[in-house]
C-alpha cells in the first residue's frame, strides 16, 4: 500500500513539476509582443474609430478654401436657411469653440482599398491616426483628391491638393490608406474646372 502511495505521490509531483516547467518556458518573442500589440491596439483602435465614425468634422484655419484644416466637431444644430451650421470644434487647437460654417463633413467612414477612385475627394490626417497619443495634431485632418492608386496593395495612396479651382499642378503626396477617411456626406467634388 505505501508503494501505490509513494507512486501515486511521486506521479502528482512529476505532473505539477512539467506544468510549473511548461509555463515558465520561452515563449516565441515575436509572436507574444505581437499577440499584445494587436490586442492593444484593437481596443483602442476600436474606440478611436468610433469617435470619427460618430463625430462631425469643421474647418478651424482657412474656412471656405477646399485647403482649409478641418478637426472633429459637435454639431448642435441643423443648418439654417442659408445653409449655416453652428459647430462646437471637440479637439485641435480652437477645441471647446463655436463657429458657424457651411463647410462641415458631417460623416466619414475608413478607407478601404476597394472604396477608392481616382479624382475621389477624401480627408487625410498627415498623423497617423492609429497612433493614439494625447497630442491633439493628430485629430488635424485636410481634403485630398485620390491621384493614384499603383501602390494601393502596399497600403499607400497618392493624393493631389489643389489651392483653388485653377490649380492644374496641385501638391502631390503619398499616405498610408489607414490616414485617408471616405466623405460620406456630403458627397464633395473636385473644385478645378478641367478643360475636356
Amino acid at each position: 500500500m505505501n508503494k501505490i502511495i509513494s507512486l501515486s505521490l511521486l506521479l502528482i509531483t512529476a505532473v505539477c513539476f512539467s506544468a510549473c516547467i511548461g509555463s515558465n518556458a520561452p515563449r516565441n518573442e515575436k509572436s507574444s509582443q505581437a499577440e499584445e500589440a494587436s490586442t492593444y491596439n484593437r481596443s483602442k483602435k476600436a474606440s478611436y474609430e468610433n469617435k470619427l465614425r460618430y463625430s462631425a468634422f469643421a474647418p478651424f484655419l482657412y474656412e471656405d478654401k477646399f485647403y482649409a484644416y478641418y478637426s472633429l466637431a459637435y454639431t448642435p444644430s441643423n443648418p439654417d436657411k442659408q445653409g449655416y451650421s453652428q459647430a462646437v470644434l471637440k479637439n485641435g487647437p480652437k477645441a471647446g469653440q463655436t463657429i458657424r460654417t457651411k463647410n462641415i463633413i458631417y460623416k466619414t467612414k475608413a478607407a478601404s482599398a476597394e472604396d477608392l477612385k481616382k479624382g475621389q475627394v477624401v480627408l487625410v490626417n498627415h498623423w497617423n491616426p492609429k497612433e493614439l497619443d494625447d497630442n491633439a495634431r493628430i485629430d488635424i485632418w485636410r481634403k485630398g483628391i485620390v491621384y493614384n492608386l499603383d501602390e494601393i496593395d502596399k497600403g499607400k495612396v497618392m493624393l493631389e491638393f489643389p489651392h483653388d479651382q485653377n490649380d492644374f499642378m496641385a501638391t502631390k503626396e503619398t499616405y498610408l490608406l489607414q490616414n485617408i477617411r471616405l466623405i460620406v456626406k456630403p458627397i464633395l467634388k473636385d473644385p478645378r474646372n478641367f478643360i475636356d
